[in-house]
């Protein structure tokens, strides 16, 4: 497990500019380009959103984990909901049969405003977080345009309905439990390896350790808490996109055994997904992916994963 995951300093991008530094982009985007062409993660240092607006979107959605059963099952999610949004209680998911011992709430703006009566000031801060990583992303694929030498636009136009209709983006909380699962080879698992189907995926997590990604070699790397950076991971929406130029990583949540007994682990992940009303089509004309509807490739790829 000694692969380094590239950190890329995004400050010539950063959200905290009210307007890019034109000048660094090239060499930001040939960096973002080459990191994760490698294994198809990077983390993100000096990305702009508000270490405060992080914290109070984790500390609210632990605040909704830690309330009664009964107050979390009101904003359960529909059996007949494709994207599950809402909350799932631990044990209810399977990935290929296997139990996920975790607790998740998956929302987009507008869903699931009464839950401030459950948690004040939760919709407030989770919008804020939500508003703030779909900019990051119009920023990083407008990058990653820019690095593969195409039309700059060419990602970025299809992204402009995020938090809104016509956009099936959302934003997921993960609390793991103290539960466990186990691999063939007698490993603790909270979370079995798996494939993002989003264009892109981005991750903060707590203090706690566990996150892996396969690299190239076929071996698990980790990947270190995000602290103050953000984890950047293309999904398979983006490799089919980019004809395998960038190729999602496979990865997996374990459960170190330093860490069992302990507490929770948290993380909160923005899936980011094209407009529904595009046709995704490879960015050279390749007919190894055939042109897809954004929403209906998740949902099918989504369907299989919790098969």
């Amino acid at each position: 497990m000694t692969t380094m995951v590239p950190i890329i300093d995004f400050d010539a991008c950063s959200l905290a500019r009210s307007k890019v530094a034109s000048d660094r982009l090239p060499e930001l985007a040939r960096s973002l380009l080459k990191s994760l062409s490698v294994d198809g993660v990077v983390i993100l240092k000096n990305h702009g959103i508000d270490e405060k607006e992080i914290r109070s979107a984790f500390d609210l959605s632990d605040e909704f984990f830690r309330s009664p059963a009964d107050n979390k099952l009101l904003f359960e999610a529909k059996s007949e909901d494709n994207f599950k949004i809402g909350y799932a209680h631990s044990g209810t998911e399977r990935y290929s049969r296997v139990k996920n011992f975790r607790e998740a709430f998956r929302l987009r703006p507008g869903t699931h405003s009464t839950i401030d009566t459950v948690v004040p000031g939760f919709v407030k801060a989770q919008q804020l977080l939500f508003t703030s990583m779909g900019k990051l992303v119009q920023r990083l694929v407008r990058l990653l345009a820019i690095g593969l030498e195409i039309d700059e636009n060419v990602f970025t136009d299809k992204f402009k309905k995020m938090g809104e209709e016509g956009n099936s983006s959302y934003m997921m909380h993960n609390w793991y439990t103290t539960e466990q699962s186990f691999d063939k080879s007698g490993e603790a698992i909270r979370l079995f390896g798996h494939f993002d189907n989003s264009a892109l995926t981005l991750l903060v997590t707590s203090k706690h350790p566990g996150l892996q990604f396969r690299n190239r070699e076929g071996e698990w790397s980790d990947v270190p808490p995000s602290g103050d950076n953000i984890i950047v991971l293309i999904g398979q929406i983006m490799e089919a996109w980019t004809e395998d130029k960038l190729k999602a990583p496979f990865h997996r949540v374990t459960f170190p055994e330093r860490d069992q007994g302990t507490d929770n682990r948290m993380s909160c992940a923005f899936f980011a997904i094209p407009d529904n009303a595009h046709t995704i089509c490879s960015i050279h004309g390749s007919e190894k992916y055939p042109p897809f509807k954004p929403d209906v490739f998740f949902v099918d790829k989504l369907n299989v994963l919790y098969k």
